[in-house]
């Protein structure tokens, strides 16, 4: 089991009218709320020191996986400026 999933419904006059599944992934990695409260791997994530520089990837890596291992396999790094870093997750 990856956490909880959620099916919303909404039904009028015996009719589905529209109808969403919130999944694990989108609960743990969401925003900030309109709070300002991270989200779970924001938390997480959130001053996360690793002994040396050559870690980084693979810290944040087997963080991130522990709220969704399925995300390996699609996740890549953006930097502020929109660049999509090369590097996975799982190497050095």
């Amino acid at each position: 089991m990856r956490d909880a999933l959620l099916h919303s419904a909404c039904i009028k006059n015996d009719e589905v009218v529209s109808y969403n599944i919130i999944t694990p992934t989108v609960w743990n990695f969401s925003p900030k709320d309109k709070y300002g409260q991270r989200g779970p791997v924001e938390k997480a994530l959130t001053g996360t020191e690793t002994p040396w520089p050559g870690m980084l990837f693979t810290i944040l890596g087997r963080i991130i996986r522990s709220f969704d291992h399925c995300l390996q396999c699609a996740t890549h790094l953006i930097d502020r400026r929109g660049n999509v870093s090369k590097k996975i997750f799982n190497q050095q």
